[in-house]
């Protein structure tokens, strides 16, 4: 374009024009009326019939100057010619969008697009929207845009970030802010874009937030860990005070035990410490659809350039618990060991988040539901139950931690929710989250009382006049050498044990001597039954059995059922005194059956 046309497109007073047209035109034509007058009185050699029909020409014109006008095709393209050359000069990259039939083009797009992207900005009119991006996001810019155009507020902003080629094929990060606006009478949708590849702030704070989480639960890991080798040394310290003789070795014992004691001390400071820093992170999400089409719009600019990430979301999820931390920690898990999952093809993954109703499901109640899946190289069915367990991983020589899926199991474990995984080899993962409706979110929070509460009815016996009783115990716990410690200290006691390494197998033990068993010692944590779970079933079986639970680190929401089933709780590591403590207390929850 001419530096002079330029200069009168930008300058030239067009909205003037088109407001004042009609008294623009008014004064015409009065002007041309008192000339015509003027030729019919003051010169005898005009034609008198032609200047009347000119005159009465001009008459009918000046009369619809007063009639309602409309812009005329020649004002709007001198509007839309000026409005055009203002974007071209603006240096946001910008452009403009309209549907035609099924898809969506780019109808204008200005030098700024030209400067950030690979193609040139003239080339780009005319020609479909997905040209813009890179093939793995074509249908969240496709589906955004078609949202936008569709929506009934014009105006209305619509966030979302893609990848494209910048100059030199290198691959940018954009973040895209498009809206629908009214352009000569009809809508067409407009779209800024900004380069946010080195600014990722928000990327940061996420990444924060999951190393948060992965401390976290590489602490509680560590821990129960600690408590349980604590309990095997403690325990057999003591074991073995019963059959020493030697003053000597007694006190060396002693010695042992006392730092046994600060050993477990300091874990459970370390505990505390990490679930303080990581109750922290977020208060209880309230707007859950926003957040999670931020956090997947940041997912999606980390994930190789060969993976796509489709993802949808239901209009009416039910309110839950959780907050945006744990959610940018769950999905970015799941997502990262998906996209690991993949080979050097395309691979595609899929989130879908839904409201789930069925009173069917694992849970029981209503739900939120949240599906992973891949098509990756999927997991060995031998390897399905252990991807869960802190540590493993089948990616130890490419730096895998083993850490991921066990966070967000144990985030899905303390708000309440079922974690399924199925999978099958070289088709791929589907990983199903649910989480019940209404809870509330304590996350973080890892104290547990010691005992529950001793009630002290009228004439009920109270701990310094109680005896303990020795009586028949069937004690569970999965690790053989805490079974066995825990045996001897009990039996030292003067009890009588049976013992169990696992909850189903603890329910056939239970089922055989139910009538001779008057106690259940149980651990917390287990594969396949935990405590809780093991001592609801054998309470169906046997509704006035007293149980005793031992944990080594609290899941503080499931724990809270203990209360209804009248548990006595204890912290590992155990020893002499605190085994024989809690059974007093649980005795004494029942002083009919100790009598």
């Amino acid at each position: 374009m001419k530096p002079a046309t330029a200069w009168l497109l930008r300058h030239f007073p067009y909205s003037l024009l088109v407001k004042k047209q009609s008294w623009y035109l008014r004064a015409s034509v009065v002007i041309f009326l008192s000339a015509i007058m003027y030729a019919y009185f003051a010169m005898p050699n005009v034609h008198k019939g032609l200047l009347a029909a000119f005159s009465f020409a001009f008459l009918l014109v000046f009369i619809s100057s007063f009639l309602p006008r409309k812009e005329t095709k020649v004002t709007s393209l001198v509007t839309q010619t000026g409005a055009l050359e203002l974007l071209n000069l603006s240096s946001l990259p910008t452009f403009t969008y309209e549907k035609r039939d099924s898809d969506i083009y780019i109808r204008f797009a200005n030098i700024a697009c030209h400067a950030m992207l690979a193609e040139d900005n003239k080339s780009l009119i005319g020609k479909p929207i997905n040209r813009l991006v890179m093939i793995e996001d074509e249908e969240e810019m496709m589906s955004t845009c078609l949202e936008t155009l569709e929506s009934d507020k014009a105006g209305e902003n619509h966030t979302f970030y893609i990848r494209s080629r910048g100059k030199g094929g290198s691959v940018i990060k954009l973040l895209c802010l498009t809206s629908k606006i009214k352009w000569l009478n009809e809508y067409i949708g407009m779209c800024f874009l900004f380069d946010i590849s080195e600014t990722e702030n928000q990327y940061a704070e996420m990444q924060a937030h999951v190393h948060e989480g992965f401390m976290s639960t590489l602490v509680a890991g560590i821990v129960h860990d600690f408590r349980n080798v604590l309990t095997s040394i403690i325990g057999t310290a003591e074991a073995l005070q019963f059959s020493i003789k030697d003053d000597n070795a007694v006190k060396q014992l002693d010695v042992i035990i006392d730092a046994g004691e600060r050993g477990s001390d300091t874990v459970t400071e370390l505990l505390q410490i990490s679930s303080s820093e990581y109750k922290k992170s977020s208060p209880i999400n309230k707007d859950i659809i926003s957040d999670l089409k931020n956090i997947f719009s940041l997912l999606r600019l980390q994930l190789p350039v060969h993976v796509k990430l489709h993802s949808t979301v239901d209009k009416d999820l039910p309110p839950v618990g959780i907050t945006t931390t744990q959610l940018e920690q769950i999905l970015m898990n799941l997502v990262n060991n998906a996209s690991q999952a993949m080979d050097k093809d395309r691979g595609t993954i899929t989130i879908h988040v839904t409201h789930n109703t069925s009173q069917s499901n694992a849970i029981g109640a209503e739900a939120l539901q949240i599906t992973v899946s891949d098509n990756g190289k999927g997991i060995a069915e031998d390897d399905l139950h252990k991807v869960t367990e802190n540590f493993w991983t089948s990616r130890k020589s490419e730096g895998g931690t083993g850490l991921g899926l066990a966070m967000v199991k144990r985030i899905v474990t303390n708000l309440g929710g079922k974690l399924d995984i199925t999978s099958e080899l070289d088709v791929g993962t589907q990983i199903t989250l649910l989480f019940p409706s209404g809870i509330t979110n304590d996350e973080g929070s890892s104290s547990v009382e010691t005992s529950t509460p001793i009630p002290n009815e009228n004439n009920a016996p109270t701990s310094s006049s109680f005896k303990v009783k020795p009586c028949t115990i069937l004690l569970v716990d999965d690790q053989p050498s805490v079974l066995h410690v825990q045996q001897m200290l009990l039996e030292a006691m003067g009890h009588t044990i049976m013992t169990s390494l696992s909850g189903q197998e603890a329910i056939k033990t239970f089922e055989k001597n139910k009538d001779s068993i008057q106690m259940l010692v149980t651990d917390f944590k287990m594969p396949d039954m935990d405590g809780i779970d093991l001592a609801e079933a054998i309470r169906d079986i046997r509704s006035d059995l007293p149980l005793l639970m031992i944990t080594a680190y609290g899941e503080t929401e499931k724990l809270r059922r203990a209360k209804s089933l009248n548990m006595t709780i204890i912290l590992k590591p155990t020893n002499l005194a605190k085994l024989s403590k809690a059974i007093t207390e649980t005795q004494l929850k029942y002083p009919n059956l100790f009598s």
